[in-house]
């Protein structure tokens, strides 16, 4: 008899706990803030090396060398980023250690730059 007052005590325990929950995150901070692409601080540079994952080491104009990942984009549409690409990198604020390849050079400037 103990043990089904225990469980039942248990029971109810675990119910209010997670209906309170349910309200704690309605009422407070547990709302979630996401960054925008606009909030990425924009940079050029050039693909230094590939390596696997679709991630590659990409060289600034200032001498940095940053880890990078395609977007999501340039993967959906099958974007080809080849070592010695010129590419547009969106860098967080909160940790400039790596980055997202938003845009490759377009092979048509690149060649006429050549001539």
């Amino acid at each position: 008899m103990a043990d089904k007052i225990a469980a039942a005590a248990l029971t109810n325990f675990y119910l209010e706990w997670i209906l309170g929950f349910d309200r704690q995150i309605e009422a407070q901070h547990f709302v979630r803030t996401f960054m925008s692409k606009d909030d990425l601080i924009k940079a050029e540079g050039i693909i230094s090396e590939a390596l696997s994952g679709s991630r590659f080491s990409v060289k600034l104009a200032d001498g940095r060398v940053l880890g990078a990942k395609l977007s999501g984009r340039l993967r959906r549409f099958h974007i080809r980023v080849l070592v010695g690409d010129k590419v547009t990198l969106g860098i967080s604020p909160y940790d400039s250690s790596h980055g997202l390849i938003l845009s490759r050079e377009k092979l048509g400037i690149r060649e006429a730059n050549k001539t």
